[in-house]
């Protein structure tokens, strides 16, 4: 004989919704409840119910977030009106920084390899890896 499917009662249901309209995540409403998140996920599949009850929560949360931010735009807020143009209309702030060598002139760098600690024999096996490597098709990442 299987586990006892847990029940939301109907005033459990109501608390859900409301829990989730102040922002709580279904992790931190099953710990209200007592139960683990996957027992409430379990109960939100199985029963319509509760999983409207949870989304209309989370839809009046994140709808009373809209109205304020929205108020503060209407009232000049500054980070207000950046946060909603930067997430809702893609607007980006940039910042281009170059770096040049002396009188403005490119970078140049330099780098020298000393090979006098390296033995002939290592010094082979570098230039056999090189003639194999050069001689390999280019790997385009397809197969």
């Amino acid at each position: 004989m299987g586990r006892k499917k847990k029940i939301l009662t109907p005033e459990q249901i109501t608390e859900l919704e409301k829990l989730a309209g102040y922002g709580l995540n279904q992790e931190l409403i099953a710990d209200f409840f007592n139960i683990s998140d996957r027992t409430l996920r379990n109960c939100m599949k199985e029963d319509p119910i509760i999983y409207a009850a949870y989304k209309k929560g989370k839809a009046a949360a994140i709808s009373h977030a809209a109205e304020k931010l929205q108020q503060a735009i209407d009232n000049g807020n500054l980070t207000a009106i950046i946060f909603f143009l930067k997430t809702k209309a893609g607007f980006k702030e940039t910042e281009v920084h170059e770096v040049t060598g002396s009188e403005g002139d490119p970078l140049s760098f330099e780098r020298q390899c000393d090979f006098s600690q390296v033995s002939d024999e290592n010094i082979r096996a570098l230039i056999e890896i090189a003639e194999r490597l050069e001689n390999e098709e280019p790997n385009t990442g397809t197969t």
